[in-house]
């Protein structure tokens, strides 16, 4: 992701970074001082500033738009529109004060975005810094009302806040008729999740015959861009994750490049790369859009300089390589129970220390796909990372991803002598553990591909010896069960509106897929897909 001199960050652009500018928000304030000043036929659209921020301008702005930016940022034009690493070398004041005390978790990341965007290192971890301490110094109860807001937003007006985004015919998109009870009228769902008929209703094994991933070199890394709005959101990513709790590894990815899927196979094919190219490019897409909603509930969706970057049209959804589409399963776990005679489905409501669906309900285990290590990419099943997510997610084995320091001393830290006792007695049971992959999405709010997956325990007897020691880990606020026989249950759970929309795809293909391998313990609401 190499860019070129005219993509090194602009003096201008790092003073908004500092100031926690939006466009907008300097498009506003330079008309604001503009009218104070008393300067005529000042204009500026948002457009002509984007040019400024990327010092595309080979004369310069015109006479009362330099006087005007001068006046704000208090710099001549030439060093505002020259690289921020000129202030120095001209002898000009630091913004960044005397002595920059904080010191940054995400220093990795830092790294990696100033590798990208072709500026120094010094002065994107000071950006990264001074925006951390603008919001550090936001009231507590500020910074708690805009958290709110945003995991208040309805998944409902998420999703078609995306249809509309790019005012694509409905057909491209998930929906789903619920019957509802007696009393109540059907449940309409309609998602963010672009798939096509033969990519759901699927029941496609994931074992060795019917599951064949395939790892090939990754395209040139330059082909993913890197323009100045999407340095200005991953600093501010990077400082929100600073202020909070947010877990951020820098744990390589497999990203999707190719996908051969249909009833009777699963094909992907698969390149490496790490989670901060992910975090810091396609993964902004979705805080933007989020952002907006809450930020400006009555503005048309048409600022969205992220999303317009890497995913602009229904077309580029599926030009994986086009971008870094990372994703991976999303799987509905059920048990089979004697006395009951049922299967027990699992769920779960994020943590607010994850990065994805945060707070959101999520079917379990939830994960990104992704190797062991840089060196350990030749278990790339989707099943591998799902055995692998089930146990630490649920049955208490250490974490693999190297969070924990004592994943970190293991030598071999996914040898198969530090599988749990709930996993290995699969391997004396073989005929009781079944996994199938029931759908396949684009999730046009995130870019992410989700393969929906079904984890079906069918011998009651291991619920009998392990259900009491099952335990969730720091990525789950709250577990949350429900018996497949009991339907009223069930549609009150499809209609929470917690949901986040992958997940309420894998809960939904699940359902239908676990009905046809065993209808007479799962009694369901009617479920009708309108795609």
């Amino acid at each position: 992701m190499d860019a070129s001199p005219t993509r090194r960050t602009t003096l201008l652009q790092a003073l908004m970074t500092r100031r926690n500018l939006t466009r907008e928000k300097t498009v506003q304030l330079l008309a604001e001082r503009a009218r104070t000043m008393g300067v005529p036929n000042f204009s500026l659209e948002l457009r002509q500033l984007d040019r400024l921020l990327a010092g595309q301008f080979v004369d310069g702005p015109r006479a009362s738009t330099r006087q005007v930016l001068e006046a704000e940022f208090d710099f001549p034009i030439d060093l505002l529109l020259g690289p921020e690493d000129r202030v120095a070398l001209a002898g000009g004041r630091s913004m960044f004060g005397e002595e920059n005390r904080r010191v940054l978790r995400s220093a990795g990341f830092v790294t990696w975005l100033a590798e990208r965007s072709g500026t120094d290192l010094e002065s994107v971890y000071a950006f990264v810094a001074e925006t951390a301490e603008q919001l550090a110094a936001l009231p507590v109860a500020t910074r708690a009302a805009h958290d709110h807001a945003r995991a208040a937003l309805p998944r409902s007006t998420v999703a078609a806040a995306v249809q509309r985004y790019y005012d694509s015919p409905a057909e491209h998109f998930y929906k789903a008729r619920v019957a509802g009870a007696s009393s109540t009228e059907d449940l309409a769902i309609s998602l963010s999740v672009l798939t096509e008929p033969r990519w759901i209703g699927l029941g496609v094994p994931l074992d060795a015959e019917h599951e064949r991933p395939q790892l090939t070199r990754d395209p040139d890394a330059s082909a993913i861009r890197m323009t100045p709005p999407v340095f200005l959101a991953a600093v501010n990513r990077l400082a929100a994750v600073e202020v909070g709790d947010s877990v951020l590894v820098d744990n390589p990815l497999y990203r999707l490049l190719e996908l051969d899927i249909n009833a009777q196979h699963v094909e992907p094919t698969f390149g490496l790369t790490t989670f901060a190219a992910y975090a810091l490019t396609t993964d902004l897409m979705e805080t933007e859009l989020v952002n907006s909603l809450v930020d400006h509930p009555d503005r048309a969706l048409s600022e969205l300089p992220v999303r317009d970057e890497y995913l602009p049209t229904i077309q580029s959804a599926t030009a994986f390589a086009q971008r870094i589409c990372a994703g991976g399963p999303a799987c509905l776990l059920s048990i089979a129970r004697a006395e009951e005679d049922d299967y027990l489905l699992i769920v779960q409501q994020r943590s607010r220390r994850v990065l994805n669906a945060t707070g959101r309900l999520a079917v379990l285990p939830k994960a990104f796909h992704q190797p062991l290590s840089a060196s350990e990419v030749h278990d790339r099943a989707l099943s591998a990372t799902l055995n692998r997510e089930l146990e630490e997610e649920l049955l208490g084995r250490v974490e693999l991803d190297q969070i924990s320091p004592e994943a970190r001393r293991r030598l071999a830290p996914g040898h198969s002598s530090t599988r749990s006792e709930p996993m290995r007695w699969f391997d004396d049971h073989p005929n009781a553990y079944l996994l199938q992959c029931t759908g396949f999405g684009i999730n046009m709010l995130s870019g992410n591909y989700e393969v929906a997956c079904l984890a079906i325990i069918d011998d009651p007897s291991w619920w009998t010896a392990y259900g009491g020691t099952l335990q969730t880990n720091w990525e789950v606020d709250q577990s949350l069960s429900y018996s497949t026989r009991d339907p009223d249950a069930l549609l009150r759970l499809i209609a929470d509106p917690r949901w986040s929309d992958e997940g309420l795809f894998a809960l939904l293909e699940g359902l239908r897929c676990l009905h046809r391998h065993c209808p007479e313990k799962v009694h369901l609401p009617s479920i009708e897909v309108t795609l």
